[in-house]
């Protein structure tokens, strides 16, 4: 047994142990898991087959129903993103009941609840300032890792494939699920407080942005570039010249890592004769009258089974097992109906709207501040990606959620501590 499999075996273990003294814990053995799935690396062989994202994910969830009382408290208010997301989960488990292939469906629907619980272990766990720059600092150097773990340049073709967790196999989901880091760490890169954030996110930036460039997606350079200009809109003026000098030293360090490949490819963005793009557009025009036929959702992997159908001139021979949309929003719609693209489009908006009130409506240090406009800016990244790319099932997007909502709960309680002080000054007084 190699020293990997030991430290890593190690590492699960006190998480799933130290999950009952604080679920914190749990969480950590969570991401773990994820960053570093023993099934997809050559040191996981010896460890026996468990379900180890299962285990540790039921293992959070019952320390934190058993040790919630013993967490700081929070602000009090009905969590509006669970319910979209309750609502979502019965919608995927009801358009399974007439999918055209059930049982397909039915899996892909329980793959849904499992991120419900993902969305809330986030939401619900994380409670102080604290946990939350832990959180995050475990997610940077996570992907950081993945990164390091990508410096031998295994690609195939001009793209790195096969690196990274379940969901981020393929080059386009990798890199769309870097979009939800990258705004993070290089906005940490410029707090003067707490040094070791800062020095976690410098050191691990390159690596991302290296992994980024290797895995080579014209999806994720656009979210890159939404991200950059949405953060010069979004962030407030005392502080926006050095959002324009950091944005400008970022796309001056991606231009001297990028390679050969990056540049060649990327230069096909807007290529009208680009064979991906001609077949993105033709699935994107058999998607219309598929949804119109199945305005209800068609089910988990509907587009997949009906593509051949529906655009026959994609489909390769009688081996052809369907295509993917390649969108995000065209895939919900197809598979979970009109009524599945407005619950998830009212997730991310209502997501949005907690992290603007964050920022305006409450008075925080500028960490706090910088939290909020990070964690917006790496779903409006990722949501773009998302044109070109299926990220519904991608677990990032529902752990920004989840942290959106944490943040947004401990600032609440924060407020609603000093409204209390001062109103025992006054009454004192």
């Amino acid at each position: 047994m190699s020293i990997t499999t030991l430290v890593w075996a190690s590492l699960f273990c006190m998480a799933a142990l130290g999950a009952w003294v604080n679920p914190i814990y749990g969480l950590f053995g969570y991401m773990l898991e994820y960053f570093q799935r023993p099934a997809l690396y050559w040191w996981g062989a010896p460890l026996p087959e468990l379900r180890y994202n299962f285990t540790i994910g039921a293992i959070a969830t019952a320390a934190y129903l058993m040790r919630r009382d013993s967490l700081p408290p929070v602000q009090r208010t009905t969590n509006v993103a669970l319910v979209l997301l309750l609502l979502q989960a019965i919608n995927t488990s009801v358009v399974s009941l007439w999918a055209v292939a059930p049982d397909l469906s039915w899996g892909w629907s329980v793959q849904y609840w499992k991120l419900v619980v993902s969305y809330a272990l986030f939401a619900g766990i994380v409670r102080t300032p604290r946990m939350l720059a832990l959180v995050i600092v475990f997610q940077i150097v996570g992907a950081a890792w993945w990164g390091w773990d990508a410096l031998d340049n295994r690609r195939f073709g001009s793209r790195l494939e096969g690196l990274g967790s379940g969901d981020t196999q393929s080059a386009n989901k990798l890199a769309a699920h870097l979009l939800t880091i990258i705004p993070l760490a290089a906005l940490f890169t410029f707090l003067k407080q707490p040094l070791w954030i800062r020095a976690a996110a410098a050191i691990s930036l390159p690596l991302i942005l290296n992994l980024v460039i290797l895995a080579n997606s014209r999806g994720a350079t656009l979210g890159l570039f939404a991200s950059v200009v949405s953060a010069l809109v979004l962030v407030r003026r005392d502080v926006r010249k050095r959002m324009v000098v950091g944005a400008v030293i970022g796309v001056v360090g991606l231009y001297f890592l990028a390679d050969p490949e990056y540049i060649e490819r990327q230069q096909t963005i807007v290529s009208a004769e680009d064979g991906a793009a001609q077949t993105r557009l033709s699935l994107w025009a058999g998607a219309a009258p598929m949804i119109r036929d199945y305005p209800f959702g068609a089910g988990g992997r509907g587009f997949h089974v009906l593509s051949p159908r529906y655009i026959p001139e994609l489909q390769d021979g009688d081996t052809d097992e369907g295509r993917s949309s390649h969108n995000t929003y065209i895939q919900v719609a197809a598979d979970w109906g009109i009524q599945g693209l407005i619950l998830f489009l009212a997730l991310i908006g209502y997501t949005f709207v907690v992290l603007h009130r964050v920022r305006k409506e409450r008075v925080q240090p500028d960490w706090i501040y910088f939290v909020s406009l990070g964690l917006q800016l790496g779903l409006i990244g990722t949501l773009t990606a998302a044109f070109f790319t299926v990220r519904f099932f991608g677990e990032s997007i529902y752990w920004l959620c989840g942290m959106s909502t944490a943040l947004y709960q401990m600032t609440g309680a924060a407020a609603e501590a000093e409204d209390t002080s001062a109103d025992r000054v006054q009454a004192a007084a």
